[in-house]
C-alpha cells in the first residue's frame, strides 16, 4: 500500500507513473497494456455481445477487485477514450492507494473526500502531471471566453487522452 505524506497525492501519482513507464503521450491501449504488464488485469465491457456486461443504463463506471496475487480492473465502455482512462487510473488508485475492492459509479468522479477524492486527485495527476501542464500557456487561456477552452484544450485532450475537464481541474488545483 502507497503511504500518502502530508497528502501529497501528486508525488505518488508521479512515482507510480514511472513505475508503469508512461510516456509523454498518453492513448487508453498503452495505458492499459502499461497496467496490465504490472500484473492487474483489465476488463473494458460493452463492446462485446453478452450476459457479463455492464448494463447501459446501470451508473456503474468501473469496478476494481483487489487481490495480492492478480488485482481486476473492469471499466465500462465509455463515450470517449479520455472517460476510460480515467477510469482505470482511478480504479488504480483504489488497488494502490486502498488496497480495496470498490464499485465506483458515475458520480463518484464528482466527490471530493476521503477515497473518492483520492482517486480522483491520483487519476488526474498521473494522466496530467505537473509537467504537462507546463505547456499550456495559462495567460493565454484565461483571456478566452469559457465556450473557447474546450478548443484551445483540444490537442492537449488528445495527446494526453483526457477531457477538458482533468485539464481544468489540474491548472486549478496546481494554482
Amino acid at each position: 500500500q502507497l503511504k500518502l505524506i502530508n497528502n501529497q497525492i501528486w508525488q505518488v501519482a508521479r512515482n507510480v507513473r514511472q513505475w508503469l513507464e508512461l510516456e509523454n503521450k498518453n492513448d487508453f491501449n498503452q495505458l492499459r497494456q502499461a497496467v496490465e504488464n504490472k500484473g492487474v488485469m483489465v476488463f473494458v465491457t460493452n463492446g462485446y455481445k453478452g450476459k457479463w456486461q455492464i448494463d447501459k443504463q446501470n451508473p456503474v463506471r468501473g469496478f476494481s477487485l483487489y487481490y495480492d496475487s492478480l488485482p481486476i480492473i473492469v471499466i465500462k465502455k465509455q463515450s470517449s477514450k479520455g472517460a476510460q482512462a480515467f477510469t482505470l487510473m482511478h480504479e488504480l488508485a483504489h488497488l494502490l492507494l486502498h488496497k480495496k475492492s470498490m464499485i465506483d459509479e458515475a458520480e463518484d468522479f464528482f466527490i471530493y473526500q476521503g477515497n473518492e477524492k483520492e482517486a480522483n486527485e491520483f487519476a488526474g495527476n498521473i494522466l496530467v502531471p505537473n509537467n504537462f501542464l507546463s505547456q499550456i500557456n495559462s495567460d493565454e487561456l484565461i483571456t478566452l471566453d469559457v465556450e473557447e477552452y474546450d478548443n484551445y484544450l483540444k490537442s492537449f485532450k488528445k495527446q494526453w487522452c483526457v477531457s477538458g475537464q482533468v485539464i481544468l481541474i489540474r491548472l486549478l488545483r496546481s494554482g
